[in-house]
């Protein structure tokens, strides 16, 4: 047999089976067989972090990878955020290995520290991506990013919604109006109040989100629709923010608030 330059890589799942199928012990055997002639470490046998009873192969190279890795694809945004949010950056994958991932940022990354973990958050077809890693490698905006060894997915929604129940205030052209709210997103957020608002008009709200972060923002409403039961209004709507760092902001904090929430 002739070996040439390129990696040949082998699908491992069939060490993730707990029983051994005919077509499994078929594909065993050729393993078997092609372990005795390969060069060393010329060929690769790619399994997830799941597979269990591999043999001990003398020249098949064994590669363990996170399942994460069949969810990422090049140039995927991901949000990246360190233990102060207010450091929260994005960027796009540049490249996906079995032990890393590649990631280019949108900007400088002050307070992201080699070797200490952060929040990544991304969107799937499958929903919003959650799983926390370290940047094993920083080089300017180039960070190379260990794969996890676990994840999990959020809300399918775009944004993740939280409960989230404070007495603002909006105001408007020197009016002010009480509102309850509901919950909230990164999106918008949804609310109760006695005043039957303007839904063509464009209001400023502070949102608390610890004790020492207030964002401030502009709301727009999109629906307006009488509280049958208490009486008022329920309005749902959208936020306008003045930079992206602020949309960042909140996201991270509906998202951390609903993993909070799904482990308790």
């Amino acid at each position: 047999m002739r070996f040439y330059k390129n990696k040949f890589i082998i699908n491992g799942k069939i060490f993730t089976k707990n029983y051994i199928s005919g077509v499994q012990r078929y594909t065993l055997e050729i393993l078997n067989a092609l372990d005795e002639i390969a060069p060393k470490d010329e060929i690769e046998i790619c399994t997830p972090n799941s597979a269990k009873n591999i043999p001990d192969y003398k020249n098949l190279k064994v590669v363990k990878y996170s399942n994460l890795i069949v969810f990422l694809y090049l140039y995927q945004k991901v949000l990246l955020i360190p233990q102060n949010f207010k450091f929260a950056n994005r960027g796009r994958v540049s490249s996906v290995r079995a032990g890393d991932f590649t990631l280019e940022l949108d900007y400088e990354p002050d307070g992201i520290l080699e070797n200490t973990y952060c929040e990544f958050y991304t969107q799937t077809s499958h929903g919003k991506l959650y799983f926390d890693s370290y940047a094993k490698k920083i080089d300017g905006k180039t960070l190379i990013i260990a794969s996890p060894a676990k994840h999990k997915f959020l809300q399918r929604r775009q944004y993740t919604r939280i409960k989230y129940i404070h007495d603002l205030t909006l105001s408007c052209e020197g009016q002010t109006f009480d509102i309850s709210t509901l919950d909230v997103s990164a999106g918008g957020m949804k609310f109760k109040t006695d005043n039957n608002l303007n839904i063509e008009a464009t209001f400023d709200v502070a949102l608390p989100l610890d004790s020492d972060t207030v964002l401030n923002c502009k709301f727009q409403p999109i629906r307006i629709e009488k509280n049958t039961e208490n009486g008022g209004y329920v309005v749902s709507g959208q936020f306008v923010y003045g930079s992206n760092q602020d949309k960042m902001i909140l996201t991270q904090f509906c998202a951390k608030r609903s993993v909070e929430i799904k482990n308790k």
